[in-house]
């Protein structure tokens, strides 16, 4: 009991029970407690995927006594990332699902970078999280094409937003002209400005919640699918381009497919860089049978999250390619991507 008060202290818990025998096979962990760590309040949608994860995985790691939610909030999950890269236990008993964006802002904002993301150990992809550029009907911007030949007042929570980092290079490198209008809470405070005809868009609308949370905005056409934020079309929505398909070079397109990365990235899980690599192999097949399993899947439907799997292997690679840019892309990218200096 003791050592769970002190737990406690340092973040909020949720303890979901394991159940089953105990096996040979998994030495290590057997008898051992899992810690699934999440670098925000308990409710939003990285709280959602962790508590999802840590609900079934479990029961695929036999002997596991238990697996602990611990929502570490604090600088946008840096907090916890920062734990997990250096102090946490670096021997696969610490999971942890990072903001996506932490590669990219590595390259982006390189004097506050205290971790280095390609080191993290990355176990698989639990949700894409895609995310579409969106406008009003009512607006009179249907297409690029339209948003490059009038103003669109798209909402952002800030400047230093994905939103606004997308606003930008979409200005200055496809010619649209979005008027970047922040101080927005969220998507959903977005959402009812474009409602009241405050706001004619967004440019980081997440696809799961147009489908799930606002379908009549699809079936009356209330809204236009401008650009989906990814490297190339998704299901969903096919006729809409990719953000890619909008540039008209190769260096812009690199650009653009390097703001597409975060949501390639997604609902993403990593362990810290010292945890051995037998380990990481055990945990990113672990991770591959929980996520294919067919009561996490139903779970996931009942509770509208998206579930959209790619291999640890693959989310590594990814990472990888966002950061290995020269010198002087990175530079252009800092000019494009970041906001102007106030």
């Amino acid at each position: 009991m003791r050592g769970l008060a002190a737990a406690a202290a340092l973040g909020l818990l949720s303890i979901y029970p394991v159940q089953g025998q105990q096996s040979e096979a998994e030495s290590f962990y057997s008898g051992r407690t899992l810690t699934l760590v999440v670098g925000y309040e308990p409710g939003g949608g990285f709280d959602l995927y962790g508590r999802l994860l840590a609900e079934f995985i479990g029961s695929h790691m036999p002997g596991v006594r238990a697996v602990i939610v611990r929502n570490m909030p604090g600088a946008a999950s840096m907090v916890a990332a920062n734990w997990v890269y250096s102090a946490a236990p670096q021997d696969g008993t610490v999971l942890f699902i990072p903001l996506e964006s932490t590669a990219m802002n590595q390259v982006l904002q390189p004097g506050r970078a205290t971790l280095d993301a390609r080191e993290f150990q990355w176990l698989g992809r639990l949700g894409a999280r895609r995310t579409l550029g969106i406008s009003r009907t009512a607006s009179g911007v249907r297409s690029i094409a339209e948003a490059k030949g009038k103003t669109v007042r798209m909402g952002a929570t800030g400047a230093e937003d994905y939103g606004g980092q997308v606003s930008r290079a979409m200005n200055e490198l496809v010619g649209t002209k979005f008027e970047l209008i922040i101080g927005y809470k969220g998507s959903r405070e977005i959402y009812l400005a474009m409602d009241k005809g405050e706001l004619d868009g967004i440019t980081f609308a997440a696809a799961e919640e147009l489908v799930n949370d606002r379908p009549d905005w699809l079936k009356q056409n209330t809204v236009s699918v401008l650009y989906v934020n990814a490297p190339k079309r998704i299901t969903a929505f096919p006729d809409a381009p990719a953000i890619t398909e909008l540039a008209t070079s190769d260096a812009d397109r690199k650009l653009l497919g390097f703001l597409a990365a975060k949501d390639e990235i997604g609902r993403s899980f990593v362990v810290g860089p010292g945890v051995p690599k037998t380990r990481v192999d055990y945990l990113r097949n672990v991770f591959a049978q929980t996520v294919a399993d067919p009561k996490l899947r139903a779970a996931a439907d009942l509770r509208h999250i998206e579930v959209d799997f790619a291999s640890g292997e693959d989310i590594q690679r990814n990472v990888r390619a966002v950061t290995d840019v020269t010198p002087q892309e990175a530079e252009r990218y800092r000019k494009v991507i970041n906001p102007p200096e106030r």
